[in-house]
């Protein structure tokens, strides 16, 4: 399930023609990843969320990869290509709405397959909250990266303290 769902993203892209708009995005591209790699940094023997390896050549390791490489990537670019800063606040938000809505039935349906599993007190309501920070954090990325940063930085400790994440 997991490569179909980076193959999907991937016709997404293709299909609303976004490939091209990738040296305007690709430092929130990177930005994801960035994040996605630092989760998997911080809570290596902590995990909140671990997706299952479904194919017998990919590891965890290449499960991970691949989301932090190919699916976060390519979701920030489809997600900001199709942003647009002309539309009404309302439609804004609607669009980031319809964005959340997606991932948390695309995370439901994992969890369901078992190619998802929450552990350490990880929710669906947690990763409700998550996208409702995911999203607005790559618009802003886009925008003002350093203020990001900022923001990312006391994200970050907020979930260490609030899942008395180790660290060592």
């Amino acid at each position: 399930m997991h490569l179909l769902v980076n193959i999907v993203i991937l016709l997404l892209n293709w299909k609303y023609r976004t490939v091209h708009k990738w040296r305007e995005y690709h430092t929130t591209m990177l930005f994801i990843s960035l994040c996605d790699l630092l989760y998997h940094c911080i809570c290596s023997d902590f995990k909140l969320w671990n997706y299952q390896p479904d194919w017998p050549l990919f590891s965890q390791l290449i499960t991970n990869l691949t989301y932090s490489l190919i699916f976060l990537p390519a979701t920030a670019l489809l997600f900001l290509s199709n942003y647009s800063i002309k539309k009404t606040i309302l439609a804004k938000v609607i669009f980031v709405l319809k964005w959340i809505f997606v991932y948390m039935i695309g995370e439901y349906i994992f969890v369901l397959t078992q190619n998802m599993s929450h552990t350490n007190g990880w929710t669906m309501w947690w990763s409700l909250l998550f996208y409702f920070l995911m999203f607005p954090m790559l618009l802003l990325h886009h925008t003002k990266p350093r203020l990001t940063y900022v923001v990312s930085a006391a994200v970050i400790i907020f979930f260490i303290i609030i899942f008395n994440i180790p660290i060592e």
